[in-house]
């Protein structure tokens, strides 16, 4: 039987999945951050969190500065010059206070892509990675950061492997869902998608809830599957200051706000601002106007740009209507499947 609604608020998914200690990944690759979703994190404290994040930006910053991280796997992260920019990880780091374990972009997804496949490794090509810093130099992964192997089909090659991720609560924010769980996300997605499916939880913020009906036609768009959904939040301008591609573009000057900030008390000042100030996204965006003004909220909505429609129809389609079939019938189904394939 299909499951009841997993329609939540930010504090309600925050509170049941994300518990202290566990391993988090943003999902989301250098667009449409989960900022709601993140603030709320900081908001109920959450302490010695494991980032994974291919490429950390502001929300990884915040989630720093908030004092929620005890790791960090990662491949890059934004660090304006310290003469002015008060940097959260430079800080952390040089004070023993957050461990981190540098990889490339590449073998960051290759690691998530392992785990979202289930498989024990992944096989990387490894010549610039042998010769680089990143291969010498191990943190808290230590021997397990990767291995290396002979080519089997060319043993005068070396091939290096990585393991698998599988973190604990991927957050996410995508442009729609319907109440089922099924996610649908466009623009650029670089390891996004093996991000949210190698996780174990998935928490997924959207700009809009809409009927199974728009789900099914347009199927492509469903890169998140509803059984493997724990909730989605109803989040309207959930990833501000980012951009949501088809919603709104990013708000430049509300960022560099951010990186202008020169002390600890000013960053501070701005996270009791705009996370602890505000109870939830709601209050946020009403703070925004309040602050910047409704003229400058909508000038960041994004202008139609809309895509060209494919015909979807076919025979199988028309026979299930003809014969008076009910889809709920296969989905029944295929949730059973699911179900027996787990317990199995």
């Amino acid at each position: 039987m299909r499951e009841p609604d997993k329609l939540m608020t930010a504090r309600e998914a925050v509170k049941k999945f994300v518990r202290d200690g566990c391993s988090l990944t943003l999902a989301n690759f250098a667009t449409s951050e989960p900022f709601a979703l993140v603030h709320e994190v900081i908001r109920q404290g959450k302490r010695d969190l494991y980032l994974i994040k291919s490429s950390g930006f502001m929300a990884s910053d915040q989630l720093l500065a908030a004092g929620c991280l005890r790791r960090i796997l990662t491949s890059w992260h934004l660090r304006m010059s310290p003469t002015s920019y008060y940097s959260p990880i430079d800080k952390l780091l040089k004070e023993k206070k957050v461990e981190i374990e540098d990889y490339t972009n590449w073998t960051v997804a290759a690691r998530l892509l392992a785990g979202a496949w289930g498989l024990p490794f992944f096989p990387v090509r490894g010549n610039s990675l042998l010769v680089s810093d990143i291969a010498r130099i191990r943190s808290f992964e230590g021997e397990n950061k990767l291995k290396v192997v002979e080519n089997p089909f060319r043993p005068e090659e070396k091939v290096v492997l990585v393991p698998p991720l599988n973190p604990d609560v991927a957050l996410i924010h995508a442009q729609r869902a319907d109440v089922n769980g099924n996610v649908q996300l466009w623009g650029p997605l670089g390891d996004t998608v093996y991000a949210a499916l190698a996780s174990k939880v998935i928490i997924a913020s959207v700009e809009e809830i809409v009927e199974e009906e728009n789900i099914r036609r347009s199927p492509f768009l469903t890169l998140i599957p509803e059984f493997r959904v724990n909730a989605i939040v109803h989040e309207e301008w959930g990833a501000h200051p980012m951009e949501c591609l088809g919603y709104y573009d990013m708000d430049e000057p509300f960022l560099l706000i951010w990186y202008a900030l020169l002390t600890r008390k000013m960053m501070e000042s701005f996270m009791d601002e705009w996370i602890f100030g505000v109870e939830n996204r709601r209050e946020y965006i009403e703070h925004y106007v309040e602050r910047f003004g409704i003229e400058k909220l909508n000038s960041l909505r994004a202008k139609k740009y809309l895509s060209d429609t494919v015909n979807l129809g076919s025979t199988f389609e028309g026979d299930m209507k003809r014969w008076g079939i009910d889809w709920s019938f296969f989905d029944q189904s295929i949730s059973e499947m699911v179900e027996w394939e787990v317990e199995g």
